[in-house]
């Protein structure tokens, strides 16, 4: 079996770490992958780190780096919107950062995304993470994806491109009991 962690806060990379060493030894699986931060070192935590050996250790820094860059034309966006069966946007709004301009009533923070967010960088960012996904789950053939939190826009991305790829996914809820965590299977689809 196939497994993807996409983690995209400190805690949660050693939580997908923990899974996939669990998941190995009592499961026998071996093929992972990982979407990480390059905060608080986690990356090199992912590299040097023996029990997993992971096949993909992709990071969201270098990704949003090079997602300012992408070239996006109108018809992939409409593309995308057909293969979706939804508006882009949706992806947008639901992100504080990148849609910090639909954020009423919240605490928004002050990120140096925010200074970014023009209409071509958010149609750079929605396609260029939407196209990465669907390449890299191509590849990968993951037969599970885990998300530890849907709330932004490269995971609502994510959830859509494994919606839209028959992969099932799931979410990690913390309960905020010591360390306990829920899986929600598919918690995507009540809000598409």
């Amino acid at each position: 079996m196939r497994v993807y962690f996409y983690s995209n806060i400190g805690n949660h990379t050693a939580l997908c770490q923990e899974i996939a060493c669990y998941l190995k030894e009592t499961r026998s699986w071996t093929e992972f992958g990982i979407m990480t931060r390059t905060r608080r070192d986690l990356y090199d935590f992912l590299k040097k780190q023996k029990e997993i050996d992971y096949r993909y250790i992709d990071v969201i820094d270098h990704l949003y780096k090079e997602a300012l860059n992408y070239e996006v034309s109108p018809d992939q966006i409409l593309e995308w919107e057909k293969r979706l069966k939804c508006p882009l946007w949706h992806l947008v709004v639901a992100d504080r950062n990148v849609g910090h301009m639909f954020v009423t009533g919240g605490v928004v923070p002050k990120t140096p995304i925010r200074n970014l967010t023009t209409h071509k960088n958010i149609s750079r960012l929605v396609c260029y993470y939407l196209d990465f996904f669907e390449e890299r789950f191509k590849s990968f053939k993951p037969d599970a994806v885990l998300i530890m939190c849907i709330a932004s826009l490269p995971a609502l991305a994510l959830a859509q491109v494994c919606k839209w790829m028959n992969i099932p996914f799931f979410a990690l809820y913390s309960t905020r009991i010591l360390d306990r965590y829920v899986i929600a299977d598919n918690p995507f689809e009540r809000f598409s």
